[in-house]
């Protein structure tokens, strides 16, 4: 489908932002959103070339209705962690009514997302940043995924996507078509320019010694000019202190930069250069890493970066940093970052201090805990072996001199003489002193960190209370070696989602083949290590497992359990987009390449069929489902229609055959015999056929069918919306009872505890207490609204939205109403 992506008339405007960014990099990106040929662009460049400004840039040139997905890699990601991201955008597109989440149907996040994708009909652009952090992963398995997801994507052909990394390597992405940017180096004449705007002296002499050392490397000059402008000093000044100096360039600016750090908040860029995610102004600020001045000064001066929401440490300047701590230090702190991720592993998505899934989490909890095998101990030598006892040695007079943020306490009162520097780091191949943490600081990094908040020490503590009792539970059991009862361990350590400790206790049955009870157990204990490996995001492994299931089965002449395996193996290849490999399996099935039951044919149509729509394919989605249902008579099993009878009712939905879509949602209700997505989503999409054609009464009749269904699964969420749709149409049945439910939408929204429902709920209510002149309440609900409204600067306009509801509010009541109903609000806000 072609889309607009750009407003008109760009061209006069494009040209004094060319003066800003390399015009011809601009315009090839702009040009990359007018064309269709190309859906995928890459844009390459060092650290520091403003890849994703260049980005950020064009997107100021978009038109109003254009979506878009920004997701920065860590170190840690998973393709879960990009899923969790894309789902929250899509929550706040729904808030503005861009998208419709009514027609999804599965629990699977990563279904729900490719649904969420398939149905948006909207220009939409994808950039997934610092993709250098993928390509260097060290795990084959999370690599792949994520890439193949990328793949996923472009097959797709509804989406513009950018990709930004310091590099490329194209043997692990398949993209037959792309466009391609890539940001070159400063000439020297652009160095000067640069450093002129900047108003930073430098002359022909030293400009050319500058240009010959850094290569017109941009995160060079961009440190460089960071240090020359901070220090009040000159370009010429700067490289003749290098070259006295014998370190490489790189670490003699990183050592002055380091200096522009606060001496009281520099132990905190110790503990985050360890850590492998970013983090929130408000956490930072909060757990006392930095004031939000603070954060904001190191961010300037190029310590830090603040992109995405997170606040995290450059990668260069961690590199730099982890040279300085101490073995022990380093445990210390990767057993503070453990217990961080212990303590969100409990939480749902929205209760996370960062939005990443519990996959990651295991991943870190695991990298960390491999570097506490070292007893830590108790107490540490007094030697001052501080990083500024070195860097002080590395500065000359003016070093400390017109700095733009105040050291501690009297320091910049005192003269002090500056220590030498020792004789084993006055090379360039030395190690640094390291820097080692105050007490103050230990015992900061012995305690867990406290969320604060009241329900999430409820979680965390029940979270730990379940764990001690069950490794109690399992200490005991182990110590007999009964295959029994590690098994049965296991499966408790599997109820409460602690996969991993699960994961190896059936490790550590399956190696028993002595036991007597081996033989009875092996192929629960087989599926069970394959579901949890892929819990774990062990793909490899699971899919390990399942072949050696399928092995024991077909020694056992079973056939259907063989292929009832094979089609979970299949799953797992089409959950992470290793689509080809998914199909070969349900190919070799319904064409008879192997032997097979009506119902594994059949569950293989409709897999197909569920490939077939993710890719758009509609037709042979249609075709493949056909097939499916014209084998229902043979099958006794018909929940395996459930889901594809609504399915394929969206189908018939969408292309506007109503009475079809009917009969086929209908279809869907009566194979469902307990509640279920399927089902609710059914109920509400007959529902919403009814009141498209003016059946208001059977409209809400079916709305309340998915309210209980809703209900029956504790799903807030879709109580939220189902209680707004009936809002909607009591206005009309019934108007003195659509407040009603409207306080029933906002009461699920607290539940879900998401603030963009939480805002819109209030608005709704606003907006009807409003049509029936009820000023003061309309008044509290949008200044509440505001109250609870994310801090997100992509919805400033929703922000907006409601302070022109208050406004007009304020001009139809008294002064002094307006006063006392915003001093409870601010007081009593809630």
């Amino acid at each position: 489908m072609e889309y607009a992506y750009l407003q008109k008339n760009i061209e006069k405007r494009t040209e004094e932002d060319s003066k800003q960014f390399n015009s011809q990099n601009l315009n090839l990106l702009l040009d990359f959103f007018k064309q269709n040929a190309k859906n995928v662009c890459l844009i390459e460049g060092a650290p520091g070339s403003f890849k994703t400004a260049l980005f950020n840039k064009a997107s100021d040139y978009f038109s109003d209705n254009v979506l878009i997905f920004k997701f920065k890699c860590f170190e840690g990601t998973t393709l879960d962690d990009i899923f969790l991201s894309f789902f929250e955008d899509l929550k706040k597109y729904a808030q503005q009514k861009k998208v419709s989440f009514t027609k999804i149907e599965t629990n699977s996040l990563s279904q729900r997302i490719n649904k969420y994708l398939n149905h948006i009909n909207l220009p939409s652009v994808i950039v997934l940043d610092s993709l250098e952090n993928i390509f260097d992963k060290k795990n084959q398995t999370e690599k792949e995924e994520i890439l193949n997801f990328i793949e996923h994507l472009n097959t797709m052909q509804k989406f513009k996507i950018i990709l930004i990394s310091n590099y490329f390597d194209m043997k692990y992405l398949d993209l037959t078509s792309y466009s391609k940017i890539l940001i070159e180096p400063y000439t020297k004449q652009q160095t000067q320019q640069y450093f002129e705007k900047l108003n930073i002296k430098n002359d022909e002499t030293s400009l050319e010694k500058f240009y010959e050392i850094t290569k017109g490397y941009p995160n060079y000059i961009y440190v460089t000019a960071n240090i020359i402008s901070t220090l009040k000093t000159n370009l010429g000044a700067l490289v003749e202190e290098y070259e006295k100096k014998t370190p490489g360039y790189e670490d003699f600016i990183l050592q002055k930069l380091i200096t522009f750090a606060p001496e009281n908040v520099k132990k905190s860029l110790y503990i985050l250069s360890l850590f492998n995610e970013g983090l929130t102004y408000n956490y930072l600020q909060e757990y006392a890493f930095f004031s939000k001045e603070q954060a904001l000064y190191m961010c300037e001066k190029g310590l830090l970066a603040n992109e995405y929401g997170y606040v995290y440490i450059k990668g260069y300047v961690k590199k730099f940093l982890l040279n300085f701590i101490p073995h022990f230090e380093k445990m210390r702190i990767h057993k503070y970052w453990k217990e961080f991720y212990e303590t969100q592993l409990p939480l749902k998505p929205n209760n996370r201090v960062i939005l990443i899934s519990r996959n990651t989490m295991r991943n870190q909890i695991a990298y960390h805990s491999s570097f506490l095998n070292d007893k830590i101990p108790e107490k540490q030598d007094k030697t001052d072996m501080s990083l500024m006892g070195y860097l002080n040695s590395n500065l000359t007079a003016w070093n400390l001199k017109n700095t733009n943020i105040k050291q501690e306490e009297n320091a910049s009162k005192q003269e002090k003489k500056r220590p030498q520097a020792p004789e084993s780091i006055k090379n360039k191949n030395g190690k640094f002193e390291k820097y080692e943490l105050t007490k103050e600081e230990m015992a900061l990094l012995s305690f867990p960190i406290d969320m604060r908040q009241k329900e999430e020490k409820i979680a965390r503590d029940k979270f730990h209370r379940e764990m001690l009792k069950k490794e109690e539970e399992i200490t005991e059991k182990k110590q007999k070696q009964k295959l029994e009862d590690i098994i049965s361990a296991a499966d408790s350590l599997e109820s409460v989602h602690s996969f991993d400790s699960a994961y190896g206790l059936y490790l550590t049955a399956f190696e028993l083949k002595e036991d007597e009870k081996y033989t009875k157990y092996l192929p629960d204990l087989l599926n069970r290590l394959a579901v949890c490996a892929k819990k774990l995001n062990k793909t490899v492994d699971s899919v390990d497992w399942y072949n050696k299931l399928t092995d024991y089965y077909t020694s056992k002449n079973d056939e259907e359990k063989v292929n009832e395996t094979k089609l979970e193996i299949a799953q797992i290849y089409k959950d992470s987009y290793k689509i080809n490999h998914a199909r070969v399996i349900y190919e070799n099935f319904i064409n008879k390449k192997a032997a097979a039951s009506d119902y594994i044919i059949a569950r293989s149509y409709i897999s197909l069929a569920e490939i077939e729509e993710d890719l758009t394919n509609t037709d042979k989605a249609v075709e493949y489902y056909k097939k499916a249902f014209a084998l229902a008579d043979n099958i006794e099993d018909k929940n395996i229609y459930t889901e594809a009878y609504f399915k394929y009712a969206l189908i018939l939905d969408d292309f506007n055959q109503t009475d079809a879509a009917l009969d086929f949602y209908q279809k869907c209700i009566r194979n469902s015999n307990k509640p279920s997505i399927p089902l609710s989503s059914s109920y509400t999409n007959i529902a919403e056929i009814m009141k498209e054609e003016g059946q208001l009464k059977r409209a809400s009749d079916y709305y309340k069918h998915a309210l209980r269904t809703d209900l029956a699964q504790s799903n807030h969420e879709g109580v939220y919306y189902l209680c707004l749709k009936l809002a909607q149409v009591y206005e009309e049945l019934k108007p003195s009872e659509a407040s009603n439910w409207l306080l029933k939408s906002l009461s699920a929204a607290k539940r879900t505890k998401e603030k963009i429902y939480i805002t819109n709920a209030y608005i709704e209510l606003g907006d009807l207490y409003t049509k029936e002149n009820s000023y003061e309440k309309a008044l509290k609900s949008f200044l509440l609204a505001k109250k609870n409204i994310p801090d997100d600067e992509s919805i400033n306009e929703y922000k907006h939205n409601i302070e022109l509801r208050i406004k007009d509010i304020k001009d139809l009541i008294k002064p002094t109403t307006y006063e006392k109903i915003v001093g409870e609000i601010n007081k009593n806000a809630h």
